[in-house]
């Protein structure tokens, strides 16, 4: 089990796993260097604290941080990070995963593991900077590191419209001339829309349809496509992907529009019928979060 962080007399130190021997020496210079310079920056202040990576991993994932500030000072903070299927998060995947530590030498710390030493870490030192990596290690530190000092310059965030949690709906069948029409369609599919929010913001956006046989219109990774060729599933994923970024920059489906042959009327290059993803963005928002335990 990962223990908490302790400050020693002289060097500080990371006790990690199982076993009292592992430990991994900090630059106690430079935490004092990340304490005065938060201070000489400005108070902190009060608020809830947020920042997105830029774009996915070559693994499918966005990471993020959060974190809240109470008289001045970081009170909680969670790495974690949201998959392209918009559906999970980070740390429950990586926690869901068959390797637990059980103290043997060299083992790799689990991703949620090794997250929970990053914010230990912040909670007793205010950032980063001086954390060497520990034994079982595996990530690039300045990733996150770079990600809590957006958040901080950036400034605390007001909470937006949505209502957290994990959005999902598909196209509703439930009448005979809808039932026609798919089956008179070419290929034989209906979309669905996942969303994720987190603080009142839209974060993860994933459009894709399925066919009567369960596959997907577009399966990243994975053989198989109710499309003909490789080249129309990825000519189609490129233009989904421009919608579902441009619903996450403007956080409002309503101000995304289309024209009578269903294509947009304000994303340049996209000549795919975007009615659905509209019109389920719509839909799903009204209809709020599901109701996960």
């Amino acid at each position: 089990m990962i223990q908490k962080l302790i400050a020693g007399m002289g060097a500080l130190m990371v006790l990690m796993a199982c076993s009292p021997n592992e430990v991994a020496l900090i630059d106690e210079s430079t935490i004092d260097l990340n304490k005065t310079f938060i201070q000489q920056h400005e108070v902190l202040a009060d608020g809830t604290y947020f920042m997105l990576e830029a774009e996915f991993d070559e693994e499918g994932w966005r990471r993020f941080i959060e974190f809240s500030v109470e008289d001045s000072q970081i009170a909680t903070v969670n790495f974690d990070g949201v998959n392209y299927f918009a559906a999970t998060f980070k740390t429950a995947a990586s926690a869901n995963e068959l390797n637990p530590i059980n103290g043997d030498a060299g083992q790799d710390l689990r991703w949620d593991q090794q997250m929970e030493i990053l914010q230990l870490f912040i909670l007793e030192f205010g950032a980063l900077d001086g954390l060497w990596e520990p034994d079982g290690f595996t990530l690039d530190i300045a990733l996150y590191e770079n990600l809590f000092w957006q958040a901080l310059e950036q400034g605390p965030i007001e909470s937006g419209p949505y209502l957290n949690g994990r959005y999902f709906l598909e196209e509703d069948l439930s009448t005979d001339a809808d039932l026609e029409s798919l089956l008179e369609d070419e290929l034989d599919y209906r979309y669905f829309l996942n969303m994720i929010v987190r603080h009142g913001y839209i974060i993860a956006v994933h459009w894709n349809a399925i066919n009567s046989e369960g596959i997907r219109k577009y399966e990243p990774l994975l053989t198989g496509s109710i499309l003909d060729t490789e080249d129309e599933i990825q000519i189609w994923r490129a233009q989904a992907a421009l919608m579902e970024a441009h619903l996450i920059a403007t956080q409002d489906p309503m101000l995304m529009t289309f024209d009578e042959e269903e294509l947009s009327q304000e994303m340049f290059g996209v000549n795919i019928p975007v009615q659905s993803f509209i019109e389920l963005a719509v839909s799903a928002l009204a209809a709020g979060p599901l109701l996960e335990n």
